[in-house]
């Protein structure tokens, strides 16, 4: 399924990374956020408009998952510097999310090169591990926050008597043989790939994060004009039945 060399020794388990390694994980909404926070404890990493990373705390992560616009240019870190003061100060792995904007479940945004800038290799310098969250698509409301503010979606959520994730885990060993030997660029586009077929279903789409912008103001100005129409709609009726009680 996944197109790559099976590993000559097994011996990774689900959650199997270290610290200071990066995880390359596909984006759907905060719960993303909230369950591998619980499962990995990690430094969490999100591009901002530019593609340049900005390290975040799980409060703010949880912030950043559920925005709706982007935060403009970092140049404070490089990926490498988070990786090191991860690895240095003891804090977990450094979950990333390359494609900086919420999907759906069934498509992998484009990854901004910028992201991965001072980056040496994917296999450098703690190692790369991909993992892929699969949510249930069953039921009124499900945990793929695409339109809305982070309210709406929890309430929404919170709504529903349960939801079901699915994991799948590549070990950054794994990825190690896969990427040997590949330059840095070659490495990024194997590895969205590979992240693609990981869940099932989804392909990869050469739209970024940029776009997403440009649908939640669109997705906004069609919720406003729905509203406007209806009260419209609403207001000769009122106005009828006011004057048939008069």
């Amino acid at each position: 399924r996944l197109k790559l060399m099976p590993p000559k020794v097994n011996r990774s388990s689900c959650f199997d990374t270290s610290r200071g390694a990066l995880v390359l994980a596909n984006m759907q909404g905060l719960t993303d956020v909230l369950y591998l926070g619980m499962k990995l404890c990690p430094v969490f990493v999100f591009p901002a408009a530019d593609g340049s990373p900005i390290a975040y705390s799980l409060l703010g992560a949880l912030a950043r998952a559920a925005a709706e616009r982007l935060p403009p240019p970092s140049a404070t870190q490089t990926l490498p510097e988070i990786l090191q003061a991860a690895h240095a100060g003891w804090k977990g792995p450094v979950v990333m999310f390359p494609e900086g904007a919420r999907s759906n479940g069934s498509a992998i945004l484009a990854w901004k090169p910028g992201s991965f800038k001072g980056l040496e290799a994917m296999d450098k310098p703690y190692g790369t591990a991909l993992v892929a969250l699969e949510y249930s698509k069953r039921g009124a409301y499900t945990p793929h926050h695409t339109v809305g503010s982070a309210l709406q979606h929890v309430l929404h959520l919170s709504f529903q008597p349960f939801h079901t994730v699915r994991t799948s885990w590549l070990p950054a060993s794994d990825v190690a043989v896969a990427v040997k030997g590949k330059a840095l660029g070659d490495s990024l586009t194997l590895l969205r790939t590979v992240l693609s077929r990981m869940v099932p279903g989804a392909v990869e789409v050469e739209v970024n994060a940029d776009k997403h912008k440009d649908f939640m103001e669109f997705w906004e100005a069609s919720q406003r004009k729905g509203y406007t129409k209806a009260a419209a709609k609403s207001a000769p009726s009122k106005a009828s039945k006011a004057a048939k009680v008069s």
